[in-house]
């Protein structure tokens, strides 16, 4: 429950949204929110030390809107800051947007009301690329890879064939998470620069017994695709070392991948000796080689064991 204004309500759902600079779209972002036919819902802005106008039109908003929560912190990161955002959160489910993306008014009661029919651990929805120079909308199909998941709901990576690490796209922001799911297996966003919530996403995957694929038109985010967004297979080679080697700080503080053992383990090295066989590039440095040979020869101990 949280106090609202004069207010007690059940809140649905904790929208949780970073932000860092994002002036020039951060309004059609929050009105997407604001504008939601949920409307139980609370919306958690963490401003990571915004340098622009950022901050001013979320108070703007805050003033208006009374569901609206603004919380300050230094500049961390994204993930630092729905960490910051999660704390705070008092709803059932939490959903997390990128504050220069948008939702379809129906997402949210649409993803709602779908988890609570199945009681689901997670839902995963579709989503559209914005291309903001062409100003347009271009479905992004490849997101979920429907082939590779049972057509019954619910459902959990075991009933998924072929990879479950490629089944789901690493982000977060086109899913809704059930908060005592997140709760109960302490799942948090690394604190780094870039590629923050693949742990907490794939980690979701492989802990989640129930799965839910929402496939109404309506029950879909955009983000907004202007280019420099870059992912690739040393991105995820890093994460994984990071957490198997009790660098990162979710592990040191026993998380998901420390916790969830030999199951997870198993299905990331998998993973990654797959993908190493078939590099993105062949101008790797020294330290890029040696962690490549690093985690093959930990894959290949592991499958001695």
């Amino acid at each position: 429950m949280s106090i609202v204004g004069d207010q007690s309500i059940m809140v649905k759902v904790s929208v949780i949204i970073p932000v860092y600079n994002v002036e020039p779209y951060l309004k059609q972002c929050m009105d997407s929110v604001v504008g939601q036919t949920l409307k139980d819902i609370e919306i958690i802005c963490v401003d990571d030390g915004s340098t622009d106008g950022s901050l001013d039109i979320l108070r703007e908003y805050a003033a208006e809107d009374n569901r609206i929560q603004i919380i300050e912190q230094k500049n961390a990161g994204a993930g630092a800051a729905r960490n910051n955002g999660m704390r705070h959160a008092t709803g059932k489910y939490l959903s997390f947007l990128d504050s220069d993306d948008f939702f379809e008014p129906r997402m949210l009661e649409k993803a709602y009301d779908l988890a609570e029919k199945d009681q689901a651990d997670f839902v995963a929805y579709k989503s559209d690329q914005y291309h903001t120079e062409k100003k347009q909308f271009v479905s992004a199909d490849w997101v979920i890879h429907e082939n590779e998941i049972p057509p019954y709901h619910p459902f959990n990576h075991r009933q998924m064939t072929g990879n479950v690490f490629k089944v789901f796209v690493g982000w977060a922001w086109d899913k809704l998470f059930l908060k005592e799911f997140v709760d109960k297996y302490h799942l948090t966003f690394q604190e780094q620069r870039t590629s923050n919530d693949l742990l907490f996403v794939f980690s979701a995957v492989v802990l989640a017994k129930k799965i839910i694929r929402c496939t109404d038109g309506s029950c879909s985010s955009a983000t907004r695709c202007q280019g420099f967004s870059v992912k690739n297979k040393r991105v995820f080679l890093g994460l994984f070392l990071s957490c198997s080697d009790g660098t990162s700080g979710q592990t040191q503080r026993g998380g998901p991948v420390r916790r969830t053992g030999k199951r997870l383990y198993q299905l990331c090295t998998a993973f990654f000796t797959v993908e190493l066989q078939h590099p993105v590039r062949t101008d790797k440095n020294k330290t890029e080689r040696q962690a490549e040979r690093r985690m093959v020869q930990r894959t290949r101990c592991r499958r001695k064991e």
